[in-house]
């Protein structure tokens, strides 16, 4: 979608509801639940996400890829 004015801004991605509002497929709350260990709104899990980034730092990083990305990966310099 190319959008080159305010006009067509308004009329298409600022009309758009907040994530939350959006009903998620089951896959997905399917995959979450599989990675996180509990089943939650896409916008729910990244928040969780960060937060454990935030209080964990690298380790908490590490573990996430391996859980999320199935990913180990070495120390982060």
């Amino acid at each position: 979608m190319r959008i080159y004015d305010v006009a067509t801004a308004k009329q298409t991605i600022l009309r758009r509801g907040r994530p939350e509002a959006v009903e998620a497929p089951v896959s997905v709350l399917d995959g979450i639940e599989r990675r996180l260990g509990k089943r939650m709104h896409p916008e729910e899990a990244v928040r969780h996400i960060v937060e454990a980034v935030r209080a964990g730092g690298d380790a908490a990083l590490n573990e996430m890829t391996a859980r999320i990305d199935g990913v180990t990966v070495g120390a982060l310099a």
